[in-house]
């Protein structure tokens, strides 16, 4: 058994060993069935039970004993050893029967185990059994990380140490969870197994009684005054977290506090399973482009919801046939599947140039697809390796110029079609510029923190955001951070000569100084009020909130209010994205949550967006919660009806039919006035002229100024107005025109 556990890790060892950029990592069903695999002698509840029928009962011989022993534990075979193939057990035995015979015979006529033989059987078992590498409870709580795919390593570990914390019941009401927790909480029992599995022969059961049963009312600290031996330091922290940190009594500080304990903890006993059995993939075929659907869910409603919802596809999710995505609930979505090699120039996964990918017909079709639905692009950057230019600022410098050159010609390239370029340039345009994306985030894990590096990234950042707006006004240059990098450092309080670590651009502080270049900029352009600055912002900062119980949400919240304050907290606090790495299994969690996400923050993050598995279902409950929890009051709470979404994704047709409209309307008056003949008609028409010049823009003009997002936000309402009043203004005018000119009115004598 401890070969397989050997391989096991030897196996994980390997696979983690592999350095990739864009890694994900994932505990999938294939790892947890080779864990099931292993033997099973921890599991001795079932194993005792066989044997106690066995107590007392007689047999000719040791051979028949032997027997029907093996018979009974058919399904135990490992067990089979301990029980009669030479074991210490057996040895016990076969004192015990050389004990029945007598002197004088060498005979037995009977044999048998009584109540000491068969407890004497089961220490043996047990003894045998904590050497197992299996663990019933260990596969039950793998079972509630399986087939969650992360985009990092640190994402990952975070989520598993969040939902440990969750199970032991620190800081958590463990009798009002959700379902996916309750299914991973532990009992004493299955922490006494817990213990036992990585402890073994150091445990025993006075060792239980004092570690794990003690009562709530004692003392930890009276059990292990000086703890020696890791045991008794594991045991001293498991007290101390279930006597004290209960979810009444947790506030943020205790909450960190057992946060460090719970790591502890999670080290010395989960982590080394939990390691062994994770696969790290590139799940990436250049042969399936990204390819979305949607499925009649219209355009996005962001006029309804209470901000931005930015969602992130990463690239494992691709597959032959496409993908079907629910586009009315998202503002924005990011492609998460490039990085940046040293030269700066974006790489897939598979280590291919990603400009020779997308360069290729259809194989960007998929960004029109969401401009279609009025849902913006960005692309994600990643990249955590600055092994190779943190030391040199001209390399890093060099670095940032291949960088910025290949955003441009990813981003800034001309992705729609000739049809829909046409209507740009002659009809209203607004915000559908018609480029391979809306913008870029830059997710840069590791980025060093010293003040020459810190320098350059700000330096370049806006080098990258001013090539951008070169050609495209509208777009964005985003950071993404995981939330540990964001976090306040605890401070002890008693050391007067603390010196905070170097954050660099790790800080709210930091993207407020890039957030202010922004904003200058705009101001140069237009002088924008308070609230119109702060709908302008170009650049979003999205943080990572690792974990299955959200606690993270108030971290975020509470870090950035003690790094900033009064206009510059309110600037970061709109621009700040939420970011929830959801399992798909806890949406009674978001929904509770998802009220203060409502209040607290002005955007909401989901990823990973495009599930497909189950898909409608999945994304429909999905829907139904950003749809209830996250829109505005007044909001319509559900995706377009089939009318709205026709004339919505099919927009730039009827900006070419209104444009259309409108230059015949202007033909018609022109003719009207200037040329006899016309006229001559249309007086005699009079109606037909009317209907001419009334009814066709009429009709487009109400259906771009009620469905054409890039209409609606480019008129508003009093130009929507305005249209109509125009045009019945104009009927007016003809009409009393002509009855001047008919002189059908009555004179005065």
């Amino acid at each position: 058994m401890k070969k397989i556990l050997f391989l096991l890790l030897a196996l994980a060892c390997l696979t983690l060993a592999s350095n990739c950029e864009l890694c994900s990592f994932v505990i999938s069903d294939s790892a947890v069935a080779e864990y099931a695999k292993l033997p099973k002698l921890s599991d001795t509840s079932e194993v005792f039970k066989i044997l106690d029928k066995k107590k007392n009962l007689f047999f000719m011989d040791r051979e028949a004993m032997d027997k029907d022993l093996e018979n009974a534990l058919v399904d135990y075979p490992e067990l089979h050893k301990i029980v009669n193939n030479n074991s210490y057990a057996s040895e016990a035995i076969s004192k015990k029967l050389m004990a029945n015979v007598p002197p004088e015979d060498s005979i037995v006529d009977y044999v048998w185990m009584n109540s000491s033989d068969m407890d004497s059987l089961k220490r043996y078992i047990r003894a045998e059994s904590w050497q197992s590498p299996y663990s019933k409870t260990v596969a039950r709580f793998l079972d509630s990380l399986k087939n969650i795919v992360f985009a990092d390593s640190v994402m990952m570990r975070d989520y598993a140490l969040s939902l440990f914390a969750a199970s032991m019941g620190v800081c958590y009401d463990t009798s009002n969870v959700n379902s996916k927790i309750k299914s991973a909480i532990w009992d004493n029992a299955e922490v006494v197994d817990l213990f036992r599995r990585v402890y073994r022969d150091n445990i025993n059961d006075k060792f239980v009684k004092r570690c794990i049963e003690v009562k709530d009312d004692v003392n930890p600290f009276t059990s292990f005054k000086e703890p020696k031996t890791q045991l008794e330091k594991d045991c001293l922290l498991n007290q101390i977290l279930t006597w004290r940190y209960r979810y009444l009594n947790c506030s943020e500080d205790r909450w960190y506090q057992a946060l460090k304990m719970i790591d502890t903890l999670y080290t010395h006993l989960l982590e080394g399973v939990i390691d062994s059995l994770t696969q790290k993939n590139v799940n990436f075929s250049e042969e399936n482009p990204v390819v979305w659907h949607d499925k009649g869910c219209g355009c996005s409603q962001y006029k309804d919801l209470n901000g931005n919802v930015y969602a992130i596809y990463p690239y494992w999710l691709a597959k032959k046939g496409g993908d079907t995505l629910d586009f009315s609930v998202v503002t924005r979505i990011a492609y998460y599947g490039i990085y940046a090699d040293n030269a700066g120039k974006l790489i897939l996964p598979s280590g291919s140039y990603a400009l020779n990918f997308f360069n290729k017909p259809r194989y960007s079709n998929f960004v029109n697809i969401a401009h279609k639905h009025n849902v913006k692009v960005d692309w994600v950057v990643a990249k955590s390796d600055w092994s190779g230019l943190s030391n040199d600022s001209l390399k890093m410098t060099a670095f940032f110029e291949g960088l910025i050159s290949d955003v441009v010609q990813l981003v800034n390239k001309k992705n729609n079609s000739m049809m829909k370029r046409f209507v740009s340039e002659f009809t209203i345009d607004g915000r559908d510029m018609g480029f391979r994306g809306d913008g870029v985030t830059l997710w840069f894990k590791n980025y060093p923190t010293d003040a020459k590096n810190t320098e350059i990234f700000r330096n370049e950042f806006k080098k990258l955001q001013n090539r951008l707006w070169g050609n495209n006004e509208f777009a964005f240059v985003n950071m993404m951070m995981d939330l540990s990098d964001l976090t306040e450092k605890m401070n002890v309080r008693r050391d007067s000569s603390y010196v905070p670590a170097e954050r660099g651009i790790y800080s709210y502080k930091f993207f407020y100084e890039l957030l202010e270049y922004s904003n200058e900029k705009l101001d140069k352009k237009k002088d924008f009020s308070a609230k119109e600055r702060l709908d302008e912002q170009r650049n979003f900062l999205i943080v990572f909130n690792n974990e299955p119980v959200s606690r993270n949400k108030l971290v975020v919240y509470n870090d950035l209010n003690q790094q900033l304050s009064g206009t510059a907290r309110t600037e970061v606090l709109h621009a700040v994205v939420p970011m929830l790495w959801l399992d798909y299994k806890q949406f009674e969690q978001l929904e509770n949550d998802a009220s203060f996400y409502n209040d607290a923050f002005y955007s909401l993050g989901i990823s990973p967006y495009g599930l497909v598995e189950d898909s409608m279902r999945v994304e429909e409950k999905l829907s139904e919660v950003i749809l209830k929890n996250f829109e505005k009051e007044d909001g319509a709470h559900k995706s377009q009806g089939a009318v709205s979404a026709f004339f919505c994704t099919n927009r730039w047709l009827f900006r070419m039919l209104n444009t259309i409209v409108y230059v015949f309307v202007f033909i018609l008056l022109f003719c009207y006035f200037v040329i006899c003949q016309v006229n001559a008609f249309f007086t005699r028409h009079l109606a037909l002229f009317v209907a001419f010049v009334a009814i066709p823009p009429l009709l487009t003009t109400f259906i771009l100024s009620n469905f054409d997002p890039a209409f609606m936000d480019f008129v508003g309402n009093v130009g929507r107005w305005g249209c109509f009043a125009i045009i019945v203004l104009t009927v007016i005018v003809i009409t009393l025109l002509q009855v001047y000119r008919s002189k059908d009115f009555p004179k005065r004598k």
